[in-house]
């Protein structure tokens, strides 16, 4: 999130008589007798979310609809057995805390009307619950389930820490995902389309390939995979090169692409357009590669992040 949102998100907070927690950035606090937590979502829109719940069972997005028609600020809702979700329309607009300001009514003066309690999201204990990060992911709980639930995360996090690194098959994942991407270079050239766009495939699936497969994502995992990258994007735009390089002097592709220096060495290949191409080519393998490596650096710190959210004033309890 940028300075300006989480300006925003800071702005909203104090309009509405809530709190920002930064680490996760988000706004929290209980309105109107619920709890509630605001975040931005991974669409860049804002939700709004809440954990209730009554003796009839869980809510219903059918019945929650015909209240979100009423407002234009309320987008989609989505229900996770007690947890609903509200986005708000042009939440981190410079009128995002007045637009927020409306969802909270909305919303908890439907809950009221309906019967719906604030709950704890695991246990639906009706006391008690305050909002959470449990391994980078916002909860309403309440204190037993929070101690339960984040020690259990504890012991995951600790056996997924002892797993091992699967180098061999990390690298056979990070092969499969650069032929695809390779793949996707020479199609894509063959086709008359810009060919270095298909180096944006090349990064993404190198790197998820190896983690996928590999089991984790580590440092070693990520230079071999850019290496692995590196050269596969050298040899699928050498691939492209070749097959139009055949087809032109109508001679076989294989042994056009052992050629292909002589052909550039001798000007019946562009030196400018082949190099410029393959330059190309990289600089997209790099915008891909970039931030997916930084989401996944990234995705793996959040993973074990758990603590009970604070003000922002407040020091924050780490677990």
């Amino acid at each position: 999130m940028n300075k300006r949102a989480i300006s925003i998100m800071q702005k909203m907070a104090a309009y509405n008589g809530l709190h920002m927690d930064i680490p996760s950035e988000t706004v929290y606090g209980m309105k109107h007798g619920y709890q509630v937590w605001i975040a931005q979502q991974q669409n860049s829109l804002l939700s709004v979310n809440f954990s209730v719940c009554r003796p009839g069972g869980y809510p219903k997005v059918e019945e929650i609809n015909p209240v979100l028609k009423a407002t234009r600020c309320l987008g989609k809702c989505t229900v996770s057995k007690n947890v609903v979700s509200v986005s708000v329309k042009d939440g981190l607009s410079k009128k995002g805390p007045q637009k927020v300001e409306e969802a909270l009514q909305v919303m908890t003066a439907y809950f009221g009307s309906n019967g719906y309690k604030n709950c704890c999201q695991n246990c639906e204990e009706t006391e008690g619950s305050e909002t959470y990060i449990l391994a980078g992911n916002r909860a309403n709980l309440c204190p037993n389930c929070f101690q339960e639930l984040s020690t259990a995360m504890h012991m995951q996090l600790q056996t997924k820490d002892q797993k091992k690194e699967n180098v061999v098959a990390g690298i056979v994942g990070a092969l499969l995902g650069a032929l695809i991407g390779a793949v996707a270079i020479v199609i894509l050239g063959q086709l008359g389309y810009v060919a270095s766009l298909s180096g944006l495939l090349m990064g993404v699936c190198a790197l998820k390939g190896y983690e996928l497969l590999g089991g984790k994502m580590s440092t070693k995992g990520i230079v071999l995979s850019v290496i692995i990258m590196l050269g596969m994007v050298y040899v699928g735009h050498r691939c492209d090169w070749a097959i139009s390089a055949a087809n032109y002097f109508g001679v076989d592709v294989f042994q056009t692409f052992g050629l292909m220096p002589d052909f550039i060495a001798e000007g019946y290949i562009g030196a400018r357009d082949y190099f410029t191409g393959l330059t190309m080519v990289y600089v997209f393998a790099a915008l891909g590669a970039v931030p997916t490596i930084v989401m996944s650096l990234s995705n793996q710190k959040k993973g074990t992040l758990t603590y009970k959210m604070q003000n922002t004033n407040a020091d924050v309890e780490w677990y």
